[in-house]
């Protein structure tokens, strides 16, 4: 990955172009060497960048995540595992089985790690309930999904993926969000259902 994009990725610098003007104007050297915004970043890279009189250090790690850089920042960083024969997932359960990511396993893991569980508004919209017949704020994949769980009292993912033709990459981040607003919950078997 370029130098630039991999500044941008990581989140040391917001923009893409001012990571390849830091780069231009003799900011960042990896290695102890000035580099070009095309430097392609290898593991094990030491980058140094330059903002005015401070310093910002950082290794690029054996997996070449960012949870190092956001560590350092003292982010805490969390996962959810992915499959294990799947490539994509090779990073997250990475991350995880090194223990530099906290593991997450429903959106009731994200709200305690966040330390939101006594959060005041959480707790009325919880003690209240959400009224199933009426979703004023869905969206159409969310009201999509609503419609295949009414259906059934209980589906897993691909299964409510092929359902309602939402890619289940997709699908996932549409659920955590649904589980998030207290719509769907996840039960054993990785199958989810209306709350």
């Amino acid at each position: 990955m370029r130098i630039d994009k991999f500044l941008k990725v990581s989140r040391i610098i917001k923009r893409r172009t001012v990571a390849n003007e830091a780069c231009d104007s003799s900011r960042v050297m990896v290695n102890g060497k000035l580099v070009k915004p095309s430097y392609d970043v290898k593991l094990g890279d030491h980058i140094t960048i330059s903002f005015g009189s401070k310093q910002r250090e950082l290794l690029v790690n054996e997996d070449g995540s960012p949870t190092e850089i956001a560590q350092s920042y003292g982010k805490e960083v969390f996962a959810f595992p992915g499959r294990m024969t799947d490539a994509q997932s090779d990073g997250c359960n990475r991350i995880i089985a090194n223990n530099t990511a906290g593991l997450l396993t429903c959106a009731e893991d994200f709200v305690n790690a966040m330390g939101w569980q006594n959060d005041k508004a959480r707790q009325k919209q919880l003690a209240n309930g959400i009224q199933q017949e009426l979703f004023p704020e869905l969206s159409d994949e969310e009201q999509l999904v609503v419609e295949a769980l009414r259906n059934k009292d209980r589906l897993q993912l691909n299964i409510i993926s092929v359902s309602t033709g939402i890619p289940a990459g997709r699908l996932s981040g549409l659920l955590f969000t649904m589980e998030m607003k207290g719509i769907v919950r996840m039960i054993p078997g990785g199958m989810y259902r209306l709350n």
